[in-house]
């Protein structure tokens, strides 16, 4: 059975229970049962039909998490489209060098952000989300253009070479290794079974009730674990518009969640913000991965937010690559590498090399950058740093160009281009301190294209060409 056929089986088979369960504004809660969860991926399939969406096309998908968006992404794979799931977050320069390689053939999009990507929308089917309905936008797009302060292309025209992707393929998932620009990792289904199958074995997958959801499903991390895992092992899935730690706290009690998957962030803000009632710990297993977390967080979460913490490694390319196991935890390690992959550490630095059944096949028409990622042997280079303790990782440090701001990766490269590209710049140095990131910029004072910006201003001209998170908070001006 195809990937899409099981999570549709899956869920039909809880015809009557809670699949997902969702908090919007002001406490409004919704509940999709089994059959109605089917029901909605039934409802996008024929809206997808009726627009002309087919198999072999690529879609780039950019919506909220919901229990619709997890209904999207199985009527997309049941119709062999390649769907790309992709940030809300995203601006001008990012979204110019990912429309350029991607080059989808349709667009699925809350009504909300529409304005924001209608550069690129050409001649592409546009769908857009109205509420739990998808219907395909019959604006006319031609005569949206990109800001001619914001090229759409700085790398220059989309790369050569085929755009076709292999058999199986599911998604191609954009990242970063460090080059200034994203890439798009090809996904393949096989991958995506793999990570749920192995995250299951870990935290004992039949344990587990009841899931809180605040991962964006636009991550890898996010779509494993928070949409394929529990719809394929029967988990009811939470999920909260909300980051506000105190509202996640009385719906962890409300909804009796005992299993909670997130960042070390995400928890740090729930740890530092503890319910009103602290009789009693209700969350059996919490699961952190996509940044480091330390011997007292560990400590800090087991004794404040779960019984049991698991604390694992992964990336877009392998999720999970390594994870503590349910019973046998161990504090300060990202735990031993999970089943059907193969790891070994580089002699000269430590860098972690992996290969495997749920390793990515490659980036998308970016030949040169997966040879550099690949070698010929398939060994996998992560570009991160460990070393091995008694057969368990521990991250030491990023040997690539890129770092992690509030959980979410940040490539030092790209943050520099954005700001080069203002017209009275000189030279940047970006660089992370703390969870911060800092950017010291000096002006070109001899030039009369343009005012030179204060901080706030250059802010200000950042927000229209990055995602937010990727601004530096800390910006030291200084003229030649």
């Amino acid at each position: 059975m195809s990937l899409a056929g099981e999570l549709v089986a899956r869920a039909a088979a809880r015809e009557a229970a809670p699949v997902f369960v969702e908090y919007g504004a002001k406490e409004h809660r919704s509940v999709w049962t089994g059959a109605e969860f089917v029901r909605l991926v039934h409802r996008v399939g024929c809206s997808l039909d009726e627009s002309g969406v087919e198999p072999g096309m690529r879609v780039a998908v950019f919506l909220h998490n919901s229990a619709f968006y997890a209904a999207t992404i199985i009527a997309l794979l049941s119709r062999d489209t390649v769907f790309a799931p992709l940030k809300l977050d995203y601006r001008a320069l990012e979204l110019s060098a990912i429309f350029r390689d991607l080059q989808p053939h349709a667009l699925i999009t809350e009504s909300a952000h529409r304005e924001h990507l209608a550069p690129y929308c050409g001649d592409r089917i546009v769908l857009i989300r109205d509420g739990n309905k998808l219907g395909r936008s019959e604006d006319s797009w031609s005569s949206y253009r990109p800001n001619p302060a914001s090229p759409a292309s700085p790398l220059g025209p989309p790369p050569a070479g085929t755009t076709a992707v292999a058999d199986g393929t599911a998604s191609i998932n954009f990242t970063y290794r460090g080059h200034g620009y994203p890439l798009g990792a090809v996904v393949s289904q096989a991958q995506y079974r793999h990570g749920a199958e192995v995250l299951a074995g870990c935290i004992d997958a039949a344990r587990c009730r009841t899931m809180l959801v605040v991962l964006p499903m636009a991550h890898i991390y996010g779509l494993v674990a928070c949409v394929f895992l529990p719809l394929l092992y029967d988990i009811t899935a939470v999920l909260c518009h909300s980051m506000h730690p105190r509202r996640l706290h009385r719906i962890i009690t409300a909804e009796a969640v005992d299993f909670l998957p997130v960042v070390p962030e995400i928890a740090e803000l729930l740890a530092r913000f503890p319910p009103s009632d602290t009789s009693g710990i209700g969350v059996e297993l919490l699961v952190t991965g996509g940044s480091r977390l330390t011997v007292e967080q560990y400590q800090r979460f087991r004794a404040t937010l779960a019984h049991e913490v698991l604390n694992g490694y992964g990336l877009t390319e392998c999720t999970p690559a390594s994870l503590n196991l349910r019973g046998r935890a161990r504090s300060g390690t990202d735990g031993p590498p999970v089943s059907g992959l193969e790891v070994k550490l580089a002699e000269e630095d430590g860098e972690l090399l992996i290969r495997g059944a749920g390793v990515s096949r490659g980036y998308y028409r970016r030949p040169a950058e997966t040879d550099a990622a690949l070698s010929p042997e398939g060994w996998f280079h992560t570009g991160d740093v460990f070393r091995l303790a008694d057969g368990h990782l521990c991250f030491a440090r990023e040997r690539k160009a890129t770092r992690k701001v509030n959980g979410l990766m940040v490539d030092l490269a790209e943050v520099r281009t954005a700001i080069l590209r203002h017209p009275r710049v000189y030279e940047v140095k970006v660089a992370l301190d703390g969870n911060r990131l800092r950017a010291v910029v000096t002006t070109d004072s001899g030039s009369a294209k343009a005012a030179i910006p204060t901080a706030g201003q250059l802010r200000e001209y950042l927000g229209e060409r990055l995602a937010g998170y990727k601004i530096p908070q800390g910006i030291e001006l200084t003229g030649r």
